[in-house]
């Protein structure tokens, strides 16, 4: 939901400093690596599924994405994925879907799903395509979990990272 998803990104860019600007685009946590990268002159890695923000930051414009977004919020195990102005959340213990039009209704109060079914569906396979198409973890990245510290994993656990 957007209370938990909707969170500030502020960055200072000291040689900009005379260029503030507040966007209210909405963009992904994956977006923040490639656009540092593009800020130090580092080429981004070949394969990572970010954007740089540069062309916001610089007064221009990005073409529109799918945000994903997972999570374990109140105890659920939820899915959501917001294109645009539209949003589906998807509860994976019950496959209960929840579509809303966050232009008209921001704080989420009016589930649309029952009344939009062409737009619920639209969603639903742009979220199974969003799913299908993040890397998965290689048996590399599993073993490297192995080496963090106890107290480092059982804080990833805490935090619903890890199992």
């Amino acid at each position: 939901y957007e209370e938990l998803l909707q969170v500030p990104l502020l960055m200072r860019i000291p040689a900009w400093r005379d260029r503030a600007r507040r966007i209210d685009a909405r963009i992904s946590m994956l977006d923040v690596m490639p656009t540092l990268l593009e800020l130090l002159g580092v080429p981004a890695p070949q394969g990572i599924r970010g954007r740089s923000l540069l062309p916001l930051l610089r007064g221009g414009s990005l073409p529109e994405v799918p945000i994903l977004a997972e999570g374990y919020p109140f105890g659920q195990n939820l899915q959501s994925v917001t294109l645009g102005d539209w949003k589906l959340i998807r509860s994976l213990p019950t496959g209960r879907l929840e579509l809303y039009d966050l232009a008209s209704d921001p704080l989420e109060k009016n589930d649309l799903s029952k009344t939009r079914p062409e737009e619920l569906q639209r969603l639903v396979a742009v979220l199974n395509e969003q799913l299908v198409a993040r890397p998965a973890m290689s048996p590399e990245d599993a073993r490297s979990f192995d080496t963090l510290p106890e107290e480092t994993r059982q804080r990833l656990r805490e935090l619903g990272y890890i199992d």
